[in-house]
């Protein structure tokens, strides 16, 4: 059976660049479908690999564009760390209002939101039009994402995913990372 995001030629197996893309398309196209159709169960193998390759992408793009080499250090981990805390307060804070969404899951779902990253590094002069749209469609897949498992009500995910995105604006904001 074909995942979202999967593009499945007959008889063959899709290479890598290809799985990857169709994934990233996938997510930025047709984000309910991919979230309604995404295993919760298993490892978090794919997700991971998704979210390093993409901040990877997004890394090498915006220290082109911004000419630092920091920006190589500095973005992946970023990504990384910003997921999996997000992740465990996702988790933490659901399970607390009465939902069933665990640590893999949540994971699962902001791994995959950072597709955004692919056009975040885009500027017009020194107005980070990227940036900022990545930012709020990254909101709006995290919603997406995590009204299509969880159960718990609209407003509670909505209110809990533009919060933690507030504060990972300003943390942004304050410390560059």
């Amino acid at each position: 059976m074909e995942k979202a995001g999967e593009v499945v030629a007959v008889g063959k197996r899709p290479g890598f660049f290809q799985s990857y893309f169709g994934r990233a398309t996938a997510i930025l196209v047709s984000p309910r479908e991919f979230f309604a159709d995404m295993p919760t169960g298993g490892g978090l193998l794919r997700p991971d690999i998704f979210l390093v390759i993409t901040a990877s992408i997004y890394a090498f793009l915006q220290a082109i564009a911004k000419l630092s080499p920091l920006i190589l250090v500095t973005a992946i981990p970023s990504s990384i760390v910003s997921v999996v805390l997000a992740s465990a307060i996702i988790s933490f804070v659901l399970k607390k209002l009465g939902g069933t969404i665990d640590f893999k899951t949540a994971f699962k779902v902001l791994a995959y939101s950072k597709a955004t990253l692919l056009f975040a590094w885009i500027s017009l002069g020194s107005f980070p039009i990227g940036g900022i749209l990545s930012l709020l469609y990254g909101v709006y897949l995290n919603i997406v994402g995590l009204l299509a498992i969880e159960k718990i009500g609209r407003w509670k995910i909505i209110s809990l995913v533009t919060t933690l995105a507030l504060v990972g604006f300003i943390v942004k904001l304050t410390t560059g990372l």
